[in-house]
């Protein structure tokens, strides 16, 4: 993974497009890796340089976030497939709905939240929208 985002890096210098599709590579394999943060940077690079990342793509990255318990990098990225009309598959939605939950049980107050507040509230949209899009969760 670090070769493949290294030879992004010196296209970018170089001034050189780079394909969507090499980018989707350089993102699985950060995803292997576990390697979140270069995979969300990977996804803003293609934003910053009008390369628009497909659904298959987004989900790589955001599996990645949800995988490394960064659920708020999860449920953005959940956010921005939906703003941009690409339909989130069940394994997005479950990925970021368990990272949420891996972070509440961390957290002491768990049963205190308000069902509107944080990250609880964000699990209960998410299980909304599971049913809307026609999933079972």
């Amino acid at each position: 993974w670090e070769e493949a985002l290294d030879k992004i890096r010196f296209a970018h210098v170089r001034q050189r497009r780079v394909p969507a599709k090499e980018y989707s590579s350089v993102i699985g394999d950060c995803a292997s890796a576990g390697r979140w943060v270069e995979a969300l940077e990977l996804i803003a690079k293609m934003k910053s340089h009008n390369v628009r990342a497909d659904a298959p793509t987004t989900e790589v990255a955001l599996i990645t976030c949800a995988k490394g318990n960064q659920w708020e990098h999860a449920v953005a990225l959940l956010k921005q497939m939906q703003s941009q009309n690409m339909k989130p598959s069940a394994a997005a939605f479950d990925s970021t709905i368990a990272s949420c939950m891996r972070h509440l049980n961390k957290q002491e107050k768990f049963w205190r939240f308000p069902a509107s507040q944080g990250c609880w509230g964000k699990v209960l949209s998410m299980l909304q929208e599971m049913r809307d899009e026609g999933f079972e969760p």
